[in-house]
């Protein structure tokens, strides 16, 4: 997914893409949702682009290349973590 949305964001020449800390965050999959996990995901991802995705839960289907989403499973883990 990362990939994908690199190459888009190379073909449309926005660089918005690079900026989603996705890759960064991967070592919080398989972790409970946290104060430490909360307090990583602030550090490294801009707040008005940021989603928790909780189980089961409607999202919008817009794609916001510097956006960081997290989903989350019906235990708290986060599951994925992905741009978009």
């Amino acid at each position: 997914m990362i990939a994908l949305t690199m190459a888009l964001a190379a073909l449309i020449g926005d660089d918005a893409a690079a900026r989603c800390p996705a890759a960064e965050l991967r070592p919080l999959l398989g972790r409970t949702v946290d104060d430490a996990v909360r307090d990583e995901v602030s550090r490294r991802s801009n707040p008005s682009r940021r989603r928790w995705i909780p189980a089961g839960s409607a999202v919008t289907q817009d794609w916001v290349p510097d956006r960081v989403n997290l989903d989350v499973d019906i235990d708290g883990r986060v599951m994925r973590i992905w741009c978009g």
